[in-house]
C-alpha cells in the first residue's frame, strides 16, 4: 500500500535465496511491512548487494544492482508509490554477478552516479542527469586496478561538494578517485599502501557536509577496523585502527551513518563470531567501542548491515540478514544503547549473509 507523502519512511532492500529483490518499509517509526518482491526470481545472484540513493528534491529512491548475467539493473520508487523496473542500463558481462553497485547523488546538478568494478577489474561509472537516460559505462581506471566486483565507496567532500570514490586495490592498497562539479574524474591516487586490506574489501564513506569532513571506514587485512579522514576537500589522513585485529573477518563490509542532530558518526560491522558490533565517534573525542549490538551467532561473519539515521524519530536503525535467512532490525534507545534485535521477515526470506541496504526519506515539504 502506498504511504502518504507526509510520512517519514524507512526502506530496506535485500536479495532472496532465489535471486529475487525484496523490499521492507516502515513509516513514522511504526512496524516493518513486507517483504515484498520487487524484482523476480533469478534477477541476481542470491545475497547480492543492492545500491540505494535518495533524491530528496524529487522524493525518489533509486536502486541498482548487478544482474545474474553481469548486466547492471536499475529500479526507482517515487514518493513511496511502489517500485518500477528493473531495467538494464549496462549489458551482460559488464561486471561479475553479485558485484556491488554504489549510487551517489550530485545535488548541484541533479545527477545520479553509479560506480562498480567491472569483470576486468576496472572501476566503471554510469550517470543520469535529471530525467535523462543513463549513460556509460565508462572506465575510470585501467583493467586490473582492483579485484572484479570490489565495492566502491562514494561520498561528497568540501564546500564544492566534490564527489569522491574510494576502493581497495588488487594489491590491498586503498585508492581514491574524485570529480568536481562539471569536471571529469581524476585519479586514482593511493591513500594507503599495499597490504592495508584484503583485495575486494569494501570501503564505506560518510559525508559530514556541515563540518566539511569525509570519513572512510574499512576492515584491515588483520580483521581490524580502520578509519581515514579528509577535511575541507584536502588530503586524506590515516589509516588509524579504531577496533583491534581479529574483531571481524578480513574484507567484512562496514556500514557508516552520520546523525547530524547529534553530530555523531556510527559504524556497524559483523563480528567474526556472528555478532553485530557498533562503534561511534562524536566531536573530538575519537572513536569508542566496539560494543555488541546483537549477540554471537545472529548473522554470518562478513554480513553487510544496513544502517541509517531516522531524523524524525531521533534514532539509528540497523537491519541485517540473520544466519537463518531471517531479517532482523535493531535501533538505538534514548540512552544510546541498542534494542534487542527484532525479527521483521521470517527465516529463509534472505540469502545467508545477504547484504541489506537501508535508507530514510523524510516528509515531503508542503505535503
Amino acid at each position: 500500500m502506498p504511504q502518504s507523502d507526509a510520512l517519514s519512511q524507512a526502506g530496506a532492500l535485500f536479495t532472496g535465496p532465489d535471486g529475487t529483490v525484496c523490499s521492507l518499509s516502515s513509516a513514522d517509526g511504526g512496524p516493518w511491512r513486507g517483504p515484498t518482491v520487487v524484482a523476480p526470481a533469478g534477477s541476481c545472484r542470491p545475497g547480492a548487494p543492492v545500491g540505494l540513493a535518495h533524491r530528496a528534491s524529487a522524493g525518489r529512491l533509486d536502486a541498482a544492482y548487478a544482474g545474474r548475467d553481469g548486466s547492471i539493473q536499475v529500479m526507482s520508487s517515487v514518493r513511496g508509490r511502489g517500485w518500477h523496473g528493473p531495467a538494464a542500463v549496462a549489458p551482460p558481462g559488464t561486471c561479475p554477478p553479485g558485484a556491488a553497485v554504489t549510487l551517489g547523488h550530485q545535488r548541484t546538478r541533479d545527477q545520479l552516479d553509479a560506480l562498480c568494478t567491472g569483470a576486468d577489474g576496472a572501476v566503471l561509472t554510469l550517470w543520469a542527469a535529471g530525467g535523462e537516460p543513463w549513460r556509460g559505462p565508462a572506465p575510470l581506471t585501467p583493467p586490473g586496478t582492483c579485484a572484479p566486483g570490489t565495492p566502491v565507496g562514494l561520498g561528497r567532500s568540501g564546500p564544492a561538494e566534490r564527489l569522491e570514490a574510494v576502493f581497495a586495490g588488487a594489491d590491498g592498497s586503498v585508492q581514491a578517485l574524485w570529480a568536481d562539479v562539471d569536471h571529469p574524474w581524476h585519479g586514482p591516487a593511493v591513500l594507503a599502501p599495499p597490504g592495508t586490506c584484503a583485495p575486494g574489501t569494501g570501503v564505506t564513506l560518510a559525508s559530514q557536509v556541515d563540518a566539511g569532513r569525509l570519513t572512510a571506514l574499512f576492515t584491515g587485512a588483520d580483521g581490524s577496523v580502520q578509519v581515514m579522514l579528509a577535511d575541507g576537500g584536502g588530503p586524506w589522513t590515516g589509516p588509524e585502527v579504531v577496533a583491534p585485529a581479529g574483531n571481524c573477518a578480513p574484507g567484512s563490509p562496514v556500514s557508516l551513518a552520520y546523525g547530524k542532530s547529534a553530530e555523531r558518526l556510527t559504524a556497524m560491522v559483523a563480528g567474526i563470531d556472528g555478532s553485530v558490533l557498533a562503534l561511534s565517534a562524536g566531536g573530538e573525542a575519537g572513536w569508542r567501542g566496539p560494543v555488541t549490538a546483537a549477540p554471537p551467532g545472529m548473522c554470518a561473519p562478513a554480513t553487510a548491515i544496513g544502517l541509517g539515521h531516522r531524523a524524525a524519530a531521533q534514532r539509528l536503525d540497523a537491519v541485517f540478514a540473520g544466519a537463518d535467512g531471517a531479517v532482523h532490525a535493531t535501533w538505538t534507545l534514548r540512552d544510546g544503547s541498542w534494542r534487542e534485535p527484532e525479527e521483521i521477515a521470517p527465516p529463509g526470506s534472505a540469502a545467508r549473509g545477504a547484504a541489506v541496504s537501508l535508507t530514510h526519506r523524510g516528509p515531503v515539504p508542503g505535503a
